[in-house]
């Protein structure tokens, strides 16, 4: 047979007791203890309104989507121009450097000679295109007139 005490309050613990007989003769009796769970009550149950979630469809949200990734492009320019063109270069240059490798150049070293390499192939241009930039920019004004 099992009893119930109910719970003077809502909060309070349900006392269930379980007292059996054997024979006419009581048996061992189990009591337990159950505590009452109640749920949170949610913002949407506290403010008595239904959340409907945005479709994933909606035009608006990609067009704002699209806005904050352009600005934060343009915040985190610093960051990713030098990123960007480290990760450009190593795919240019990654064929040139397994070569190397296959020629027993260890990749540290054939890193160094493509580096050596870029640098005196810009320099060389650079000097190069000093003399006629000079010139061109010694016309410029009188080129200016004329237009």
């Amino acid at each position: 047979m099992i009893e119930q005490i109910a719970p003077a309050d809502q909060n309070d613990a349900l006392v269930v007791a379980d007292v059996s007989t054997h024979n006419g003769m009581p048996a061992a009796s189990t009591t337990a203890v159950v505590t009452p769970v109640v749920a949170a009550p949610t913002v949407a149950a506290a403010m008595d309104v239904a959340i409907v979630p945005a479709s994933s469809g909606s035009w608006a949200v990609k067009g704002l989507f699209i806005l904050a990734l352009i600005a934060s492009l343009k915040l985190a320019r610093e960051l990713l121009l030098p990123v960007v063109t480290a990760l450009i270069l190593s795919l240019v240059f990654l064929p040139v450097v397994r070569g190397m490798r296959k020629l027993f150049i260890p990749a540290p070293v054939a890193g160094a000679i493509i580096v050596i390499g870029v640098f005196a192939l810009v320099s060389t241009g650079v000097y190069n295109l000093a003399g006629p930039a000079s010139d061109w920019l010694a016309k410029a004004p009188d080129s200016l007139k004329q237009i």
